[in-house]
């Protein structure tokens, strides 16, 4: 569900089941009926384009990236909750990927996401996608460098990285087509040094970051090279 710092909120449900379609059936599925109030919508999308409140797709045997679409009326905070996990295999993890960020939650250790919004209109182009990644053989977080989309290729390699929360802390990931050295830190909001920068020299590459003894809090994730400097940022919820 998606919920305002008002306490407004909505629900989109998604679930698994023999014998379903992608597309959308009437039998199985439910159009997202949009309210003009301040409550916010979340939906998740079906051929391409369909807005739903009831996704019900094919039983998991596969990866597969379910888009979600978010509504809001109001400039402000929100949340992404994620509920009722049980029903999806044990063995896949679930992820979300905020694409205005460039942030990835583990949604499994970190059931909730706090984003920030402008007002947006219904018809945008999603702004999140929900990963469901098969872990029997690989981890979820390795599966993100080879999923199509994900780390974005740019022909010399993504200079930007994206982030992965886990309990054990936030991993950054890196696509470089040449070893690169830069600095990375996590600072708050009022730019005051939180993790000590360290350097690192990256190319295809994954740091993690611990977070374990830092405080709840929203907090910026900085990188500094000769080539880019990006900030991205953090939620850290105990």
């Amino acid at each position: 569900k998606i919920e305002s710092s008002s306490g407004f909120y909505d629900e989109s449900f998604i679930r698994f089941m023999t014998g379903a379609a992608t597309s959308f059936e009437g039998d199985k599925d439910a159009y997202k009926l949009f309210a003009n109030s301040v409550t916010p919508q979340l939906s998740s999308i079906a051929d391409g384009s369909v807005n739903l409140s009831i996704n019900t797709l094919p039983e998991l045997s596969a990866n597969i990236i379910v888009p979600l679409a978010v509504v809001v009326k109001n400039t402000g905070i929100y949340s992404i909750v994620a509920w009722e996990m049980d029903q999806v295999p044990s063995n896949y993890c679930i992820i979300l990927n905020d694409k205005s960020t460039g942030t990835y939650t583990d949604m499994r250790t970190d059931s909730f996401y706090i984003f920030y919004s402008t007002d947006t209109i219904q018809g945008l182009p999603p702004r999140f996608d929900l990963l469901f990644l098969n872990n029997d053989t690989i981890t979820c977080s390795d599966q993100l460098s080879t999923i199509t989309g994900i780390t974005k290729p740019d022909g010399g390699g993504s200079k930007s990285p994206y982030l992965m929360q886990t309990q054990e802390g936030v991993f950054l990931h890196f696509n470089h087509s040449t070893e690169t050295s830069l600095k990375i830190g996590i600072y708050n909001t009022l730019g005051e040094e939180i993790l000590p920068a360290k350097t690192y020299t990256v190319k295809k590459s994954r740091i993690l970051l611990e977070t374990k003894n830092i405080s709840a809090g929203v907090y910026f994730v900085k990188t500094e090279s000769v080539l880019q400097n990006t900030t991205h940022k953090l939620v850290i919820r105990k």
